[in-house]
C-alpha cells in the first residue's frame, strides 16, 4: 500500500507533514527510515535517507527566524591600470564553472567589522575579485567564449551575514552536503550556508559578483564560505583566495603587515605561457587548433545530444569510508596487483597502489557496474581519474620528496585501459553470489587501482620538467607557498572522478581568522558532471581519522541499486550511505 501511495504527489505532502511532526515514514523497502540511520536487515552500511526537501512553509518559517544581510564590498581604492581584465582561454571556457569552499570553526567570533575590512583589502590586491563579466560580442563557437572579459569597474565582492538561534554546526554538518550538489536548490536547507552559486544569466547581464563571502553565525560556531567563479581561479587557486583573506583578517585584527599581496598570472594558463616557460615542452602540451564548423552529421545530432543532456536527471548521494574501510580496500588491491604482476617481466618496478588510488577505483569499479559495463575500462575507453599535487618548498629534483607532498591542484588525468587479451570481470547479474560478486570486484578494484597508480606515475614524471623550469623563472611569485601545477582537463567516458587527497594536507588548516584549525572543511562546485565523484576527508566527523566522504553524482533513478549494491556487503561493509531522497512527482 505505502509504496502505491508513494506514487501519488500527494503523498510528498503527507509525508512532508508528518516527517516535520517527529513521525519516521519508510520509504519503498521498507527497511530504512527517512532522516534516520538505522541498519538494513541484511549485512551492509549504515544507510540514512533524507528526509524531503522542506516545503514553502517550513522554508519561510526558516528564513524569518534567520537573520540575512547582505551588501557589495568595494576595493578600498580603484587601483587597477586597465579597463578590463583578460583571463587566460582555459578559465574562459570554464566560465559557467564555480568552485565553493565552507569552513566550520567551533565557538569561534569571526567580527564582522574586520572582516569587512578584509574583503575590501582582497578587493584592492586583486581588482577582477570586485569586476563584473562584460558580455561575450556576437561570435561564432568558442570565439565567443574566448573574449569574454572582466571590468575591472570595482563594483564590489559579495558579503553575506546570516544567523540563526535553532541551529548548531553540527546540524549543517555532512549530512546535508549533498543537497549543495543536487537537483535541489541550495535553499532547501535550513540555513544555506554556503555562498550563493551563480546565476549564469545574470552574470552575462554584467550583474552577478564573481568572488562571494558568506558568514554564517550558528548557535555554536560559525560557518566562513566563499564562491568564485572558475574565470577567476582554478581550484587551487580558490583555496589561495581563502587562505589569503584569512591571513588579512588576522593582520587587520594584530595591526601587522599581511605581507607579500597576491597577483594573477593568467598567462601561464595559456598554452603559449607554459611553452614559453619551458624549453622542451611536451607535444601534448601544443596549442589545440580551434574550429568552429560543425560537419552535416554534427548538425544533425546536435539537438538530440542537447535533449538527452537537458532530460538526464541526477542525484547525489554521499558515502562515508571510515579508515577501516579504506585500509580492506587497499589491501584487496595490493593483494591482486600481486597477483596481476608475478608473471609479468615489464611491471618488476612498478611502484604499489596508494590508499587513495583504492579509494577511486572503488568508486569507479561501482559507477561501471551501476552503468552494466565491464568493470575494467578496455582499450580505447578511458577512464577518468585524478592526482592532488602539492609541491611546497621541494627541490623537484628529488621525486621522493615529491611524492610525499601530495594534496593541493587538482589535475584530471586520462587512464589507458588495460592491454588486448586480459581478461576484465563482467558486471554483476542479479543471479551471482556473494563469493562470487567479491572476487570480480576484487579483480576489478585491483586492475583499476594498477591503472590509477601508472596514470598518476606517467604524469608526475610529464610534469617534473615544467614545474623546475617555472622555479627557475621565478614565475610562481602569484602562489607564495609554491602551490601550483600545469592544467591538465581530460575527460574521457563521461565519468570524472575528483580527489582532494587527505584533505588536512591542503591548506585549509591555515584558513583560521584567528580561530584555530576548522572542525569541517567542506568542497562544492557548480555544475556538477555526470558520473562525477568529489572525495574529501572527513575531518570532524565520527571516527574520522583518515576516514573520506565521497559525494557522488548518480543517474536518477538508480538509488535502490546503489543502497542494495554487493559491494557494500563484500567490500566495505563498516561504509555510511547518504542518500539523496526521491525528486517529488
Amino acid at each position: 500500500m505505502l509504496s502505491i501511495a508513494r506514487r501519488h504527489k500527494g503523498f510528498y505532502t503527507l509525508k512532508r507533514a508528518l516527517t516535520t511532526a517527529g513521525f519516521s515514514v519508510p520509504c519503498e523497502t521498507c527497511t530504512r527510515h527517512i532522516g534516520t540511520a538505522t541498519k538494513p536487515a541484511a549485512s551492509g552500511p549504515e544507510v540514512v535517507i533524507f528526509a524531503p526537501t522542506k516545503s514553502g512553509l517550513d522554508h519561510d518559517r526558516l528564513r524569518k527566524s534567520t537573520r540575512i544581510e547582505r551588501e557589495y564590498i568595494p576595493a578600498k581604492a580603484d587601483s587597477s591600470t586597465a579597463a578590463v581584465f583578460n583571463p587566460s582561454p582555459a578559465s574562459q571556457m570554464c566560465q559557467t564553472m564555480a568552485f565553493g569552499y565552507s569552513v566550520f570553526f567551533k565557538n569561534s567570533d569571526i567580527r564582522t567589522d574586520i572582516l569587512k575590512k578584509a574583503v575590501a583589502s582582497l578587493a584592492t590586491e586583486l581588482p577582477p575579485l570586485a569586476g563584473r563579466v562584460r558580455p561575450p560580442k556576437r561570435a561564432p563557437g568558442l570565439r565567443a567564449l574566448n573574449e569574454t572579459v572582466i571590468e575591472l569597474n570595482n563594483a564590489g565582492i559579495e558579503l553575506t551575514i546570516a544567523e540563526t538561534k535553532e541551529h548548531t554546526i553540527e546540524d549543517l554538518g555532512p549530512q546535508v552536503w549533498h543537497s549543495g550538489m543536487s537537483n535541489r536548490k541550495l535553499s532547501s536547507l535550513g540555513v544555506p550556508f554556503y555562498a550563493e552559486p551563480f546565476s549564469i544569466g545574470n552574470m552575462y547581464k554584467g550583474e552577478e559578483a564573481l568572488f562571494k563571502v558568506k558568514l554564517t553565525r550558528c548557535i555554536d560556531g560559525q560557518i566562513l564560505s566563499i564562491t568564485n567563479n572558475h574565470i577567476l581561479a582554478d581550484a587551487g587557486r580558490s583555496v589561495r583566495l581563502m587562505e589569503r583573506l584569512s591571513d588579512l583578517y588576522r593582520a587587520t585584527c594584530a595591526g601587522t603587515d599581511p605581507g607579500t599581496a597576491l597577483h594573477f598570472h593568467p598567462e601561464l594558463e595559456t598554452p603559449q605561457g607554459l611553452a614559453a616557460a619551458m624549453k622542451i615542452p611536451p607535444l601534448k602540451w601544443d596549442p589545440p587548433v580551434e574550429d568552429h564548423h560543425l560537419t552535416l552529421a554534427q548538425w544533425m545530432a546536435t539537438p538530440y545530444r542537447m535533449y538527452r543532456h537537458t532530460a538526464k536527471k541526477f542525484d547525489v548521494h554521499m558515502v562515508y569510508l571510515p579508515k577501516i574501510a579504506m585500509q580492506r580496500l587497499k589491501s584487496i588491491a595490493v593483494e591482486e596487483q600481486k597477483k596481476q604482476t608475478c608473471n609479468d617481466a615489464n611491471t618488476v618496478n612498478e611502484r604499489g597502489v596508494s590508499t587513495m588510488d583504492a579509494v577511486q577505483a572503488f568508486i569507479a569499479t561501482l559507477f561501471a557496474d551501476l552503468r552494466k559495463r565491464a568493470l575494467v575500462p578496455t582499450f580505447p575507453e578511458e577512464l577518468t581519474v585524478n592526482v592532488d599535487l602539492l609541491h611546497k618548498d621541494v627541490p623537484y629534483q628529488d621525486p621522493e620528496a615529491v611524492e610525499q607532498h601530495v594534496g593541493n591542484a587538482v589535475h584530471i588525468l586520462h587512464c589507458h585501459g588495460v592491454e588486448p587479451g586480459t581478461v576484465v570481470p563482467d558486471c554483476i547479474y542479479p543471479n551471482d553470489t556473494d563469493t562470487v560478486a567479491k572476487s570480480k570486484l576484487s579483480t576489478a578494484l585491483g586492475m583499476n587501482s594498477r591503472l590509477i597508480r601508472r596514470s598518476v606515475s606517467e604524469f608526475r614524471s610529464n610534469v617534473t620538467n615544467a614545474l623546475q623550469a617555472l622555479q627557475r623563472q621565478k614565475l610562481l611569485t602569484s602562489l607564495p607557498e609554491l602551490k601550483f601545477g600545469a592544467t591538465f582537463v581530460v575527460k574521457g567516458a563521461d565519468m570524472k572522478v575528483a580527489s582532494t587527497t587527505a584533505i588536512t594536507a591542503f591548506p585549509f588548516d591555515k584558513v583560521t581568522f584567528g580561530c584555530g584549525p576548522p572542525h569541517y572543511a567542506h568542497i562544492h562546485y557548480q555544475p556538477r558532471f555526470d558520473w562525477w565523484t568529489i572525495i574529501q576527508g572527513a575531518r570532524g566527523y565520527g571516527e574520522s581519522e583518515g576516514g573520506v566522504f565521497c559525494l557522488m553524482t548518480v543517474e536518477a533513478g538508480l538509488q535502490e541499486q546503489l543502497i542494495k549494491h554487493a559491494a557494500w556487503r563484500v567490500l566495505v561493509p563498516e561504509a555510511h550511505l547518504f542518500i539523496a531522497p526521491p525528486e517529488e512527482e
